[in-house]
């Protein structure tokens, strides 16, 4: 795939480079603070998911958000349903009830909101 020049001039730079330096402020307070550098330790898995966000980070620059545009308010409503049911049938995690079966509706109410 070619490269547009076009694209990497208009690429908010600056905006990229304030992401990396926070991800890498990120795991650089884990690093300090935690024991043992190994994958499964704090530090390997912030690594981890540092790799995760960059890749959807640049799976996101080219992604089509028209297609999204018809499925936004389903998404929307399920979210909503989702923070009522909730208040139903979560469980409490550390005294706070926002938990759903591992997952927090909370998380996709966000987005959800941010696309509506």
């Amino acid at each position: 795939m070619k490269i547009d020049e076009r694209a990497l001039l208009s690429f908010d730079w600056l905006w990229f480079l304030a992401l990396v330096l926070l991800m890498t402020s990120g795991v650089l307070c884990i690093w300090s603070s935690t024991p043992g550098t190994g994958v499964n330790s704090y530090f390997g898995r912030q690594l981890l998911y540092v790799g995760i966000g960059l890749l959807l980070f640049f799976v996101g620059l080219y992604f089509d958000y028209h297609l999204v545009t018809d499925y936004v308010v389903p998404l929307y409503i399920g979210g909503v349903l989702g923070l009522a049911l909730v208040l139903v049938a979560g469980h409490s995690v550390h005294a706070n009830k926002s938990w759903l079966y591992g997952v927090q509706p909370s998380e996709l109410a966000k987005v959800m909101t941010i696309a509506a």
